[in-house]
């Protein structure tokens, strides 16, 4: 009997950084999730306004609306409890900050590889 493909985690990666963007969603595509990707907070809102997601990957420093703005309007989406993982280039004051507006978990890009971060949302979301 084939898989229904209808389980499949749906995983919204939200990575100005288009290398970035490619690479974490093949990494998600290899654990059986499909994915979208876009590349600013506007195009994100949007995507969350249409579909619901198990999963969302995100920076925090993007062109038009900042993955702050993200997280504090993702209330009024279709996604309001979703899990966000942030990926990101800024400091753990600011990760604490996108915590406190939602953030589940926040990792910082030079501390860790883009593979160790999915391997911890991988464990998180049960992948």
């Amino acid at each position: 009997m084939a898989p229904d493909t209808n389980t499949k985690k749906q995983i919204l990666v939200v990575e100005d950084d288009k290398n970035m963007n490619d690479s974490l969603q093949r990494k998600f595509q290899g654990l059986g999730c499909e994915t979208e990707g876009c590349f600013d907070g506007e195009q994100a809102l949007i995507k969350m306004g249409e579909k619901t997601y198990d999963g969302i990957m995100m920076d925090l420093m993007m062109p038009i609306k900042d993955g702050f703005a993200v997280l504090a309007k993702k209330s009024t989406t279709k996604n309001p409890t979703t899990p966000v993982y942030v990926l990101t280039t800024l400091g753990e004051e600011k990760c604490e900050l996108a915590r406190e507006l939602g953030a589940k978990m926040t990792f910082i890009k030079s501390q860790m590889t883009a593979a160790q971060v999915i391997e911890e949302v991988k464990k998180d979301m049960g992948l």
